[in-house]
C-alpha cells in the first residue's frame, strides 16, 4: 500500500482533525499511532539518521524520520513491532513524492491529540534550554522538548549529592527561568538543612 496513507491527527481551526498524512499541509505538527514495521539506517555513525516505517492496522502506513539531532534521544524507543505514537511535522520535499514526517517525539503506545489535547503539542513544540555547571566546567544543551528536560534533569540530581554539578537552571524559549516547572527539580522542603541535590539548582 501507498506510504503516506496514515491516518494522523492534529489540530485544525476547530479543534483536533484526523486525516491521512498525504492529506494535510506541509509544515503541520500531526500525531500518528503505529507500530514500527521497519527501520532504515540512511545515515552514518557520526551522523546518524533512520527512516521508520510506521504502519496502522488497516495496513496505511507513513515514513517517519529521525534525523542526527534527535536519534540520540530517540533510538531507544525505536524498536520494530512495538506500538508507538509518532508527533512531528509533515514534509514533503518533491510534490510527487509521498509526505513524510519529520520526527520530534516518540512515545510508547497510544498518546495521540484526541487523548491527552493540547499537552501532546505543548511537550513536542516547546523548546528549553538546560545550563548546569560539572565538575567546574560550564554545560549547555538546547534545544530540548519537556520530557527530555525531565530525563536529563533526573540524571543530574541523582549525581547532584556528590558535589560533582551545580548551578542547573531551565529557561524557556522566552529567556524565562522555568526550572521549577520540572518535576525532576523539585524536592521536598523538609524542615532541616537543604541537600547537595537541592543546593544543585539554581535559585
Amino acid at each position: 500500500m501507498r506510504p503516506g496513507r496514515l491516518a494522523v491527527e492534529f489540530y485544525g481551526d476547530f479543534g483536533p482533525e484526523m486525516r491521512h498524512l498525504d492529506m494535510v499541509s506541509v509544515g503541520k505538527l500531526v500525531s500518528a499511532l503505529g507500530t514500527i514495521t521497519g527501520l532504515h539506517q540512511t545515515g552514518s555513525d557520526v551522523n546518524p539518521r533512520v527512516m521508520v516505517t510506521l504502519t496502522g492496522e488497516s495496513g496505511e502506513s507513513a515514513q517517519c524520520v529521525v534525523d542526527s539531532e534527535h536519534y540520540l534521544d530517540l533510538w531507544d524507543r525505536l524498536v520494530e513491532g512495538t506500538q508507538v505514537t509518532v508527533s512531528g511535522k509533515v514534509r514533503r520535499p518533491l510534490t510527487t513524492e509521498p509526505a513524510f514526517i519529520d520526527t520530534l517525539s516518540v512515545v510508547a503506545g497510544d498518546a495521540r491529540l484526541e487523548d491527552t489535547g493540547a499537552d501532546v503539542v505543548r511537550q513536542v513544540v516547546e523548546q528549553f534550554t538546560l545550563s548546569y555547571v560539572q565538575d567546574g566546567q560550564p554545560c549547555t544543551r538546547e534545544p530540548l522538548p519537556r520530557w527530555r528536560v525531565e530525563s536529563v534533569g533526573r540524571v543530574l540530581m541523582s549525581v547532584a549529592d556528590r558535589g560533582t554539578v551545580s548551578d542547573i537552571k531551565v529557561v524557556d524559549q522566552a529567556g524565562t527561568d522555568v526550572t521549577f516547572e520540572f518535576a525532576c527539580f523539585v524536592t521536598e522542603q523538609a524542615s532541616g538543612t537543604a541537600s547537595a541535590s537541592e543546593k544543585a539548582v539554581s535559585a
